[in-house]
């Protein structure tokens, strides 16, 4: 077991690529390229469009919640935002997404990266809409 002397969270084994974080959202983004945020605000935007949304942080984490379930977490680069979401066994999956049953993050079934607003797109949108919707 390790612990960061930092932030105190734990972890099974050393995590060298461990970045202490606050709470706060804006902590979340510290120390990360500038124009994460605003793509992490222009996929909020675009989700909320579909429905409200929370935004729960999970330690090292964020996860964007409904009324009934997390749907979706967010772990946030250096240079990216890394999506989390689980889909059900017969969605059509987009390119974008990659299946991510070896990062075993409780059910999540898939993941994709964007590093910029640009690489957001419809398909992707559509797929973390299917993931808020599903129980």
């Amino acid at each position: 077991m390790w612990q960061c002397k930092h932030c105190h969270e734990r972890f099974i084994e050393h995590d060298p690529n461990h970045v202490c974080v606050d709470d706060t959202l804006s902590g979340y983004f510290k120390g990360r390229k500038a124009l994460l945020e605003p793509l992490f605000n222009e996929l909020l935007r675009q989700l909320q469009k579909k429905g409200p949304i929370q935004v729960v942080s999970q330690g090292s984490f964020m996860a964007l919640k409904n009324k009934e379930k997390i749907f979706a977490t967010i772990r946030i680069g250096v240079d990216r935002l890394e999506i989390f979401i689980g889909l059900p066994i017969k969605t059509p999956v987009p390119a974008d997404f990659h299946q991510a049953s070896q990062l075993k993050i409780a059910g999540m079934t898939h993941y994709c990266s964007l590093s910029s607003v640009s690489d957001l797109n419809n398909q992707m949108l559509n797929a973390i809409i299917i993931a808020k919707s599903t129980d």
